[in-house]
């Protein structure tokens, strides 16, 4: 019967190691609070005024902005100034927080 390599047991955890660090260093992703440049706790009127602030401010045809942050401005919007869906997102940011601190620890405890 082959014997399995003693260095086998180091390996996983550093492999585990490496992974969770280059998941931290992922690129950040802004939440539709962030791209409002709200608070999570904000009422619909700021959100609407943020909102349209920022339209003015960021719309392609204004020549400061650029397509791709006006269309994730418009999607922050849509999600968070609909109560259903923004109950929802709020959820699912909570959820995903949850699990990015979860593989932090996880990954400090491998440190060697």
């Amino acid at each position: 019967m082959a014997q399995i390599s003693r260095s086998y047991k180091y390996e996983l955890p550093i492999l585990i190691r490496i992974f969770c660090r280059n998941y931290n260093k992922q690129r950040h992703t802004y939440t539709h609070y962030e791209v409002l440049r709200v608070s999570p706790n904000a009422t619909q009127k700021e959100i609407r005024n943020a909102y349209i602030k920022l339209t003015k401010e960021m719309h392609p045809d204004s020549g400061k902005g650029n397509h791709a942050d006006f269309v994730k401005l418009n999607e922050a919007y849509n999600v968070l100034s609909k109560s259903n869906s923004r109950h929802s997102y709020d959820i699912n940011l909570r959820y995903n927080s949850y699990q990015d601190r979860s593989a932090q620890q996880y990954s400090s405890l491998i440190s060697f």
